[in-house]
C-alpha cells in the first residue's frame, strides 16, 4: 500500500517541531524546529533536501510565515557510534544530555544605535525534542559520522525526502 500525501498549509507556528515542512517557494523540504526563548517562541526550518553544500543551516521562520506541513517527522539514520576525535567538530555527537545535530544559526546583535547586525553562531539540534539550542558541544562521548536523512516517517514506512518534494511540486502544477 502506497501513503497518499497530504499537504496542509499551515501557519509556522503551528506546525509541530521535528515534521517535515516545505516554506513555499524555496524548493526544498526540511526539518521544522523550535527554540524556547525566555518570553516567546523561536521556529526555524532546517533545509534536508537537496542537503545544502555549503552545510546545515537554520532559515528563520516568522510565527505567522505559511509553511506546508508534509504530514510526517523528519527520519535520520545515525549508523554506528564512534569515540570522538578531538581534531574534528562532528555533524552528529551524543553526550550526556542527548543526541545532538551541529547547525549554523544566523543570531541577531545590537548595536549601541540598536541597528541590527547579524552574526554567524552554532546551534545544536536535539534529536529527540527537535529543539534549537546552544553549547551543546561539551563532553562529547560518541559522534556519528555516518548519519544521513532517511526520509518522512508514514503509516507505510520511511519515505525519501526527494519523493515528498517531488509529490508537492506535482500538486502544485496539477
Amino acid at each position: 500500500m502506497t501513503h497518499q500525501l497530504v499537504f496542509l498549509s499551515r501557519r509556522a507556528f503551528e506546525v509541530p517541531a521535528g515534521q517535515a515542512a516545505i516554506r513555499p517557494g524555496d524548493g526544498v523540504v526540511g526539518m521544522k524546529l523550535r527554540q524556547m526563548a525566555k518570553d516567546f517562541v523561536r521556529h526555524y526550518l532546517l533545509p534536508l533536501e537537496p542537503l545544502p553544500a555549503e552545510g546545515l543551516k537554520l532559515v528563520y521562520l516568522d510565527p505567522e510565515d505559511d509553511l506546508i506541513d508534509c504530514g510526517g517527522p523528519v527520519r535520520l539514520s545515525l549508523g554506528d557510534a564512534r569515540p570522538p576525535a578531538a581534531d574534528t567538530r562532528p555533524a552528529v555527537f551524543r553526550n550526556a544530555r542527548g543526541t545532538f545535530l551541529a547547525a549554523e544559526q544566523a543570531a541577531r546583535a545590537y548595536t549601541m544605535s540598536e541597528a541590527q547586525r547579524f552574526y554567524k553562531a552554532e546551534c545544536f539540534v536535539d534529536l529527540a525534542s527537535c529543539e534549537a539550542l546552544s553549547r551543546q558541544d561539551r563532553n562529547i562521548s560518541a559522534v556519528f559520522p555516518d548519519w544521513r536523512v532517511e526520509g518522512m516517517g508514514t503509516a507505510d514506512g520511511i519515505m525519501p525526502l526527494e519523493r515528498v518534494l517531488s509529490a508537492y511540486q506535482k500538486s502544485r502544477s496539477a
